[in-house]
């Protein structure tokens, strides 16, 4: 089985962006988090813009996207309870970013925030 439109690349790109970036139900962190997952949104989204025969897209830093990191927050704010082991905490923060970089004060404020929960 395989994609075949260019529609349905875009409506995957679009299912992923909103699951990681905009939806701020707790329960998409799991999907937000994994690497199987971050793997098939980059295959997509690369597919979706070799296609159009657009550029690549570069992510840049999670800091420039302040809305995005913020819901990633609001996430993990309502996960974390699950999370008591600060190597797992990290972790699944860098996986929430991806594919976005990002800076180590960013994690570490982020951690930070959700040990004084």
């Amino acid at each position: 089985m395989t994609i075949d439109t260019i529609n349905e690349l875009n409506a995957l790109s679009k299912l992923f962006k909103f699951v990681k970036f905009e939806s701020t139900d707790a329960d998409t962190v799991f999907f937000c988090a994994s690497p199987l997952i971050n793997s098939v949104f980059v295959k997509t989204v690369l597919s979706l813009h070799k296609e159009m025969g657009n550029p690549i897209p570069e992510w840049g830093y999670i800091e420039q996207a302040p809305d995005r990191l913020q819901i990633i927050e609001c996430k993990l704010q309502n996960y974390y309870i699950q999370l008591k082991d600060t190597t797992q905490l990290k972790k699944v923060i860098e996986e929430c970013i991806f594919p976005y970089a990002y800076r180590e004060e960013t994690i570490t404020r982020m951690m930070d925030k959700l040990l004084k929960l």
